[in-house]
Parts: structure tokens; sequence; C-alpha cells
């Protein structure tokens, strides 16, 4: 029975949560309003998120009410499967930090993602609807190394070097800081 509720509770939060913050990702790159996906997760986060644009006002022209209530989400599902398992927890700033790390990492994964994605697709079919919408999701990150690392053999590295900058990312700041923290509860 545990395991159930536990599966049922991370579920249905992690999948809200990451929906909530892939809005925050398409807005931050500028993704196509009109791509069906875009739209898709537009329609699910609007109630929550307009709720929250009433009390939480947009920064440097970006809506902040998305990622602010994944963070209280992902807040709510490290409580809630620690109460879920029976483990003791405090209310402390490390769990405020642990959920933000969490975001971090969502996001980061939702780069390295995306580029694996485009990658593959550029070899099956380059010419594909989904590769304008990958490719406002990588520009960001990949236009960047592009212009300083030289084709190899017609071929563009930048790809690779940003997945394995991606994994270093997730490696080092950000799963050390996910295991101090979580060492901490």
């Amino acid at each position: 029975m545990t395991e159930a509720l536990l599966f049922v509770f991370s579920t249905v939060l992690g999948i809200f949560s990451l929906l909530l913050i892939l809005r925050f990702y398409f807005q931050f790159v500028s993704a196509p309003y009109g791509h069906p996906i875009t739209s898709f997760v537009f329609s699910v986060t609007n109630l929550p998120v307009n709720s929250i644009k009433k009390i939480v006002p947009g920064i440097f022209g970006y809506e902040i009410a998305s990622i602010i209530t994944a963070w209280a989400l992902e807040t709510l599902l490290i409580i809630g499967t620690r109460t879920i398992l029976g483990y003791g927890f405090g209310i402390s700033a490390f769990l405020v930090f642990l959920a933000a790390i969490v975001v971090c990492k969502t996001l980061v994964y939702i780069i390295l993602i995306a580029v694996f994605i485009q990658a593959i697709l550029s070899w099956i079919n380059p010419y594909s609807p989904m590769m304008t919408f990958l490719q406002a999701m990588t520009a960001p990150f990949l236009s960047r190394l592009q212009g300083k690392i030289p084709l190899v053999g017609g071929i563009d590295l930048s790809p690779l070097v940003l997945i394995f900058v991606c994994q270093l990312v997730l490696i080092w700041p950000l799963g050390g800081l996910e295991f101090y923290l979580s060492a901490r509860l």
C-alpha cells in the first residue's frame, strides 16, 4: 500500500512539476507558442500559474510564477515522500535548497534531452517539423558553442560538448549539493 501511495504521489506531483519547469523554460528560450507541445504545456499549467502570477510579479520580462510553483511542488514532494516512507524530517533551509537543486537538475535534464533528440533527429530526419522546436530549445546554448568549436570533417561537435557539460553540471555541483543537502534532512 505504501509503495502504491508513493508511486501515485510522486508521479502526479513530479509530472506537474516538470510541466511547470517546461513552461518557464519555453518562455526563457522563446519556444514557438503555436507548437502543439508548447500549447499543451501552457494549457495544462495556466490555472495555477495565473493564480500565482497575481501574487508574484515577473522579473526581467520572465514569468517566474511557474518556476516558483514548481519549486513549491518539489518541496511538497520531498516532505510527502519522507512522510509516506515514515522518515522524520525537519523543516529547514536544507529542504528549501534541496527542492531548488531538484528544479535546477530538471532544467539541465531538459537541455540534455533536447540536445540529444535534436542530434539524433538531425541524422534521421533533419526536415522534421520537430527540428524547429528543438532548435528553439537548444539555440541559446548551442549557438554560443558553435561559434567556438570548428567543424570536424563537416560534423558539428557542439552538441556533444553541450551534452558533456550538462552531464558534468549534473554530477559535480548539482549532484554534490543534492547529496550534501539530502544527508542533512
